[in-house]
């Protein structure tokens, strides 16, 4: 009986890994604010951040804009045409990465006399959230969004580059030595 009790448990942890699913995110709108001038590179944008909302150990992810990319970790990310819209829809797949997105930066393209407009997104419910569906960004004022293009969109990541998250095929592997164990237990006891 004990040994089909261990058989019971293991086949329900393996359940547990294989069932596991990436939770969604959301966008949360921080600020709006102008800038007169660019911030510059992304290393400046990320510092800007951090000096103006008290973000600590960003990490630059990734840049989109309309005619370029930048950035090490492209592939993780997915953004709509940008360049003659107010808005853009974003989404993100960091799974398997060790990384977490922390915030999300837009800038205008268009140099006024006040200065580019860049507005600040952070994820939520909370920075350990990994992956994320389809979410509109833009300007917003708090109302509605204002009509300026976006230049591009940054994103960073919070903390250093961590430990990998493990990949589906190593929760198979680790799910069927699970059960192979159970099987073996539950064959010795009989």
């Amino acid at each position: 009986m004990q040994g089909s009790k261990l058989s019971i448990y293991l086949i329900a942890m393996a359940l547990a890994l294989f069932g596991a699913t990436a939770a969604k995110a959301d966008v949360l709108h921080i600020d709006s604010f102008v800038v007169n001038g660019p911030i510059g590179n992304p290393d400046a944008e990320a510092d800007y951040i951090e000096a103006n909302w008290g973000a600590d150990d960003l990490t630059f992810l990734f840049k989109q804009a309309a005619d370029e990319t930048a950035g090490l970790y492209g592939d993780f990310f997915n953004v709509s045409e940008i360049g003659d819209s107010p808005t853009a829809v974003i989404s993100w797949n960091l799974d398997g990465s060790g990384l977490e997105l922390g915030y999300i930066l837009l800038k205008d393209g268009v140099n006024d006399n006040e200065g580019h407009l860049y507005s600040l997104y952070t994820v939520t419910p909370d920075q350990v959230i990994t992956s994320g569906s389809d979410q509109l960004v833009g300007f917003w004022d708090g109302e509605a969004y204002i009509e300026k293009n976006i230049s591009h969109i940054s994103f960073f990541g919070v903390g250093s580059e961590g430990t990998p998250i493990p990949e589906p095929t190593t929760l198979l592997l680790l799910g069927s030595g699970l059960l192979a164990i159970g099987f073996a237990c539950r064959k010795r006891t009989k």
